[in-house]
């Protein structure tokens, strides 16, 4: 029972998505890269429209920001000008070009590594702050994070199939969206009772991603009390799976 809550569905075709607004092979010497808009397309697999989009003789897959239509030509810049900019919707900047208050979506944690934060349908960060060649953004109305002045983030906010935001409204669908019916035992806790008032997280500074991932894996973490030891595999799917503390596998013995 890993994935009870998966089962049954219609096949669905992956896109493979872009996640480098900036291509890794265009030159950062200020130069700045034009994009066609050739349509906004449905997408199975997400709740965001994909946008086709196409320089030179390339085309590629990217996430749509809600604003963005079909013929539009959207820019990718790579200067931090010492006066900021005026954003405009759809385009990217790096974080250090952009005013203060900007609202921006598909924020790189690093430059280069492409975006890791605000990917998702509807979802959008603000700059909060510039802390010398740092710049806090605050995500999800809670976490602020100072990433780098040269990671590129794109301004606007992420779009929404309209089907995707319609309620869901019948168990028939639930099965085509590959959700197995639950048994309503387990119920979520709704506050109704109160909860508890916690102080603002401190701010994450972020980091490249292999030094993030340096010490994943090794023997140096907190182990797991009794004899017992719990594995998991990657490919049993996400749905439905809790996530992991950090346990201490023996190596001897494998």
């Amino acid at each position: 029972k890993v994935i009870e809550g998966v089962g049954g569905g219609s096949k669905r075709k992956f896109r493979w998505l872009d996640n480098h607004r900036l291509p890794a092979d265009w030159p950062r010497d200020g130069s700045v890269l034009e994009e066609r808009v050739l349509g906004i397309f449905y997408d199975p697999n997400r709740d965001t429209k994909l946008a086709l989009t196409g320089y030179d003789d390339k085309l590629r897959w990217q996430i749509a920001t809600d604003k963005l239509e079909s013929g539009d030509l959207i820019k990718t810049y790579t200067d931090i000008p010492k006066i900021p900019v005026r954003p405009k919707v759809g385009d990217s900047h790096p974080l250090g070009a952009l005013p203060v208050g900007t609202s921006i979506c598909q924020v790189e944690a690093w430059p280069g590594e492409g975006a890791y934060f605000m990917v998702n349908a509807q979802e959008e960060a603000k700059i909060l702050r510039k802390i010398e060649d740092r710049v806090v953004i605050k995500c999800w109305d809670r976490l602020e994070f100072a990433i780098p002045e040269t990671a590129q983030c794109v301004v606007g906010k992420n779009s929404i199939h309209p089907l995707r935001a319609m309620a869901i409204g019948s168990p028939n669908r639930m099965r085509w969206l590959g959700m197995r019916p639950r048994s309503g035992l387990w119920q979520r806790k709704d506050g109704r009772r109160g909860r508890k008032n916690h102080p603002p997280r401190p701010m994450i500074y972020t980091s490249p991603n292999e030094e993030y991932m340096k010490d994943v894996g090794l023997n140096n973490a907190k182990p797991v009390k009794g004899e017992s030891v719990i594995l998991t595999i990657a490919s049993e799917g996400l749905r439905g799976r809790i996530r992991p503390n950090k346990r201490l596998i023996p190596a001897e013995g494998w």
